[in-house]
């Protein structure tokens, strides 16, 4: 007996994460039921990004760093920002929201985190995640 199927994902900015997914299919013939493991990393190296809503973000930087962060951001028009970190397991380590004009913004961020690895996530007024990066924390 084979069992067939189609599972379609196309991941986005969002998706973007260092721990990999890990999926599970079950399936059955009705007697048996058949598990089957699929494992996957949603990874990128993005040098910048633009989204249609005009916001774009070059890569935060030092990274590794220590105290200090710094995010690029380019804004085709006014705009409220929200920059978050996250620590590896999903809790929210730290978040700030700005009103920031049109125009080119160096976001300095000052960070007493420990050492390790987080996520910084920049979202639009919506909420809507627009940029997901890695940063290391060394000290």
């Amino acid at each position: 007996n084979e069992i067939e199927g189609v599972f379609s994902w196309t991941p986005d900015i969002t998706h973007l994460s260092p721990i990999p997914y890990i999926v599970v299919f079950r399936t059955t013939d009705f007697f048996f039921y058949y598990d089957e493991t699929i494992q996957f990393e949603v990874t990128s190296e993005v040098l910048s990004l633009t989204n249609i809503e005009g916001i774009e973000i070059s890569n935060i930087y030092p990274n590794p760093a220590n105290n200090k962060l710094f995010i690029p951001i380019s804004l085709d028009r006014s705009d409220n920002v929200s920059i978050e970190i996250y620590n590896m397991i999903g809790v929210k380590i730290s978040e700030n929201n700005m009103n920031l004009g049109t125009g080119n913004h160096m976001i300095m961020k000052d960070i007493d985190l420990n050492s390790g690895q987080y996520i910084v996530v920049i979202r639009d007024k919506n909420g809507t995640a627009i940029n997901t990066q890695q940063l290391v924390i060394v000290k």
